[in-house]
């Protein structure tokens, strides 16, 4: 397990485009109806979707798992999207993984925050689900399922 003190806030590096066999997209979200929702809108994709309902458990996942893109809330119990954010740039093998950052946090120091700690996208909810798919393909090829 990681601890807090053990991560640290910096520029993470420009993210890659990413493709692979099947990817693997990594929601980290205390909500449960987000966390469906976003499966839901992406079965007809030929994607593996991974769940975390927080931010510790969102690091695990990365480290194991080694997802292509993370989409993740800021707000959650047990290590926030901060928190996940910092611990993946302490990683060699996760700190290059583009992070979307889906709130509702309307604070503008909070979006400031996430593109601090190396967020690829920032996103308001509710999020329209076509701009949320946009910034996916943006590090993603999304194949349609067969």
């Amino acid at each position: 397990m990681t601890n807090t003190s053990d991560c640290y806030c910096a520029e993470r590096s420009g993210t890659s485009y990413t493709k692979s066999a099947r990817p693997k997209i990594l929601v980290v979200d205390d909500d449960a109806d987000i966390q469906s929702g976003i499966e839901i809108r992406l079965k007809e994709f030929d994607v593996e979707i991974l769940h975390a309902y927080h931010g510790m458990q969102g690091v695990n996942l990365a480290i194991e798992k080694q997802p292509s893109l993370i989409i993740a809330d800021m707000a959650m119990p047990n290590g926030s999207g901060e928190y996940l954010m910092r611990c993946l740039e302490n990683q060699d093998s996760t700190r290059s993984l583009p992070v979307i950052v889906m709130t509702g946090m309307r604070d503008p120091r909070i979006r400031n925050q996430a593109k601090r700690c190396g967020a690829a996208a920032y996103l308001q909810k509710p999020v329209v689900f076509e701009r949320l798919l946009d910034e996916i393909q943006q590090h993603v090829q999304l194949d349609k399922s067969t």
